[in-house]
């Protein structure tokens, strides 16, 4: 008895979470990418620069494409009112670039804010409709920068930057770390540099690294 008990008392979770609306959505995965789903909403990316955006009851919305050449989409987000965003990567004069589409409800671009060499790789809205995105920055040779920068922004509604978070020393300081020991192995710094990382880790509050053509690298 006790045991039927307990296992009655587990299965009330898992009844208590089954769905009060079922929707059967026109389309299936295939090939593409597993889709997003955000505010009953599905979105499916089409590489390299289209996606579709699929309603809570289950129709199409409708299919959009980044207004940008050689645009490559890497997320979208839905909004409350039924705009969307899209951060892509593209080729620009100075290479890798990044970027943010905008699209009303009914799918078309009304606008684009460039954002540089930091690329948003994910993006979200909040209940207050603006748009958080957590990305990497690139450097001019294409490779995630080895400098300090922040990984989220924030922008309002209208597509303004409203803030940066998120210090790419503290946010992943080993995975950093190791990037620039790559990198000082292919000589791509100065002879005679030397920075410290932040790390998160109780007994290695702080990683020493040296890093240079002469120097070779090292890190404590």
């Amino acid at each position: 008895m006790a045991r039927f008990l307990l296992s009655f008392l587990l299965l009330l979770p898992a009844w208590a979470a089954e769905p009060t609306k079922t929707v059967i959505f026109g389309r299936g995965p295939q090939s593409s990418p597993v889709a997003t789903f955000d505010k009953g909403y599905l979105l499916f990316l089409m590489r390299p620069s289209s996606f579709e955006v699929w309603g809570p009851d289950g129709w199409l919305r409708f299919f959009g494409t980044v207004d940008r050449p050689s645009a490559s989409v890497w997320s979208v987000a839905i909004d409350a009112d039924g705009s969307v965003a899209a951060g892509f990567a593209f080729m620009g004069p100075e290479g890798v670039n990044g970027g943010i589409a905008f699209f009303d409800a009914s799918g078309a671009q009304t606008h684009i804010v460039e954002t540089g060499k930091y690329l948003p790789a994910n993006v979200c809205f909040d209940r207050n409709h603006s748009l958080w995105t957590f990305g990497e920055q690139r450097d001019s040779s294409g490779y995630e920068d080895g400098h300090d920068y922040m990984m989220f922004r924030k922008y309002s509604p209208d597509g303004e930057e409203a803030g940066r978070y998120g210090s790419a020393y503290n946010f992943a300081s080993e995975r950093f770390a190791a990037r620039v020991q790559r990198r000082a192995a292919r000589g791509d710094y100065g002879p005679r540099t030397i920075g410290s990382v932040p790390s998160p880790i109780p007994d290695r509050p702080v990683q020493k690294i040296a890093y240079g053509s002469n120097l070779g690298s090292t890190a404590t």
